[in-house]
């Protein structure tokens, strides 16, 4: 990072959280489009 101050902190925690939610976002989508096929598994399939 090449900022300075007190941004530099923030720009910081910016950057991890943003990254953060990022993977939070990729979680979701994982188990919202695999939820079809774990039910399947868990209650039989039909």
């Amino acid at each position: 990072m090449t900022t300075t101050g007190a941004t530099t902190g923030i720009a910081g925690y910016a950057h991890t959280y943003g990254l953060l939610f990022l993977w939070g976002v990729a979680a979701a989508a994982v188990f919202l489009l695999g939820a079809p096929l774990i039910t399947r598994l868990m209650h039989g399939a039909r």
